[in-house]
């Protein structure tokens, strides 16, 4: 049986004029590629005095990432659109501000705390879908429905509220954020940062009703007088002993709602659309829940004894990782291979091409989760592989993305089989993560 082709940006038959490559870059990051970056393991652009490169090996990404990273801080154009809602967070800062901030928030992801979360994971899960009942088979978002499901994961775990008050308002605001601002041809030119920028006001609006929102969230939280073990506690008492600023508390807090919220909510998305496509695999995946869980909710200690569910989860996570781009800039001059890379150069690692490549993965635009099984994954360079990024900026949430994701569509599919409503047009777009253009219209049917 031949594959139904999976949704993917138009390749343009080579990399366009300048002018129209960064047009095509202002609506959507992965939509300016041509077949020649997904294999090529590095890509050179120049833009007037600018210059970019693509590095699309596991050598390059190891060098850039790893190797020699101290050479490469955040771009000054990734710093401009997000400084305005994530100000100073782990996304943004660099060098001694980063440390300290991971030095704080670290402990919040420790296996421990991640296995102890479990039972709230699945908890939020059951309650939401409690709201499936009285739909089956009526179309709706499944990527709006996969984000309340994490809102309100992400609120009870890392801020043990009981409304969603606060939270839903942030997550609103992100939303809204993501679809204003833009890169402008005016940063690719390398102008000053004084010129105005289209939605740069609006996107300035927001990041103050952000900060708003968290101001209420944190007065909510002092006016209990309690401590709390979760994220949010964590932060406050980092402010009371002077380790962190009110600034940089709220900073984190956003951050956490950007890397830790949609990031989940837009890969399980995408894993209903994938699994939508192939039958024999959600049979498959069925078959493993029901046999490990046998009608009983699932916990963390499950999450081992599910490893084709983790297959699946991946394998959705290289065809459509939610970090879709990560953008570095030369601070000094290096090397990649024979290619001399200037200072000042722009270098971009994108899982999107790397998980794409056909040198590193056969048939690399079929959806195959056995691609990650002990046997075929062994030997493969720990490179090709980078939903979380790598290096060490790599994502501190990994592990509980990971723990979230398996417990939730195990959760999801004990009860329900999601369908995706035809010939509604799918189409990745990359803005700050990897959305569908179009959202996902779906319906569920009880099983």
């Amino acid at each position: 049986m031949i594959e139904p082709a999976l949704a993917s940006p138009p390749r343009p038959p080579r990399l366009p004029s300048p002018l129209k490559f960064l047009r095509a870059l202002q609506d959507s990051f992965i939509s300016v590629w041509p077949d020649a970056a997904y294999s090529n393991p590095i890509t050179a652009i120049r833009i007037g005095t600018r210059r970019m490169f693509v590095a699309n090996s596991p050598a390059f990404a190891k060098h850039v990432l790893l190797d020699n990273a101290g050479n490469y801080h955040k771009t000054p154009v990734a710093r401009r659109l997000l400084a305005p809602a994530l100000g100073q967070g782990l996304l943004t800062a660099e060098d001694d501000t980063w440390k300290r901030h991971r030095q704080i928030v670290a402990p919040m992801f420790a296996p421990r705390r991640i296995a102890a979360l479990g039972e709230a994971i699945v908890d939020e899960t059951t309650r939401y879908l409690a709201h499936w009942q009285g739909l089956e088979g009526a179309p709706f978002d499944l990527t709006e429905a996969m984000a309340a499901i994490t809102l309100g994961i992400i609120t009870r775990t890392m801020f043990s509220a009981d409304s969603q008050e606060e939270t839903a308002t942030i997550a609103a605001d992100m939303d809204r954020y993501q679809r204003i601002l833009r890169p402008s041809l005016l940063d690719f030119i390398g102008a000053p940062d004084w010129l105005p920028r289209p939605g740069t006001r609006a996107a300035q609006r927001i990041g103050d009703d952000l900060t708003e929102t968290i101001a209420r969230m944190i007065v909510r939280r002092r006016a209990l007088g309690e401590d709390r073990d979760d994220l949010l506690g964590l932060l406050l008492a980092a402010v009371d002993r002077g380790d962190l600023t009110a600034r940089e508390i709220r900073d984190e807090i956003a951050t956490v709602f950007t890397a830790g919220h949609e990031t989940t909510a837009m890969t399980l998305g995408w894993l209903f659309y994938l699994l939508d496509r192939r039958p024999e695999v959600e049979t498959r995946l069925l078959a493993e829940i029901d046999t490990v869980l046998e009608r009983r909710p699932a916990t963390a200690a499950d999450i081992d004894r599910l490893p084709y569910a983790r297959m699946v989860i991946d394998e959705a996570m290289r065809l459509y990782p939610p970090a879709h781009s990560m953008t570095r800039f030369a601070l000094g001059p290096d090397q990649l291979g024979d290619v001399a890379i200037p200072a000042h150069s722009v270098v971009v690692v994108s899982p999107w091409l790397i998980h794409r490549n056909p040198a590193l993965w056969p048939d690399p635009d079929s959806f195959d989760p056995e691609r990650f099984s002990p046997a075929r994954s062994e030997g493969r360079a720990r490179y090709s592989f980078i939903p979380f990024g790598a290096g060490p900026r790599i994502c501190l949430g990994a592990g509980f993305a990971i723990t979230e994701a398996v417990l939730v569509l195990a959760t999801i599919l004990q009860h329900w089989r999601v369908r995706m409503v035809p010939e509604h047009p799918v189409e990745p777009i990359a803005l700050i993560t990897l959305r569908p253009r179009y959202g996902l219209r779906a319906t569920a049917l009880l099983r």
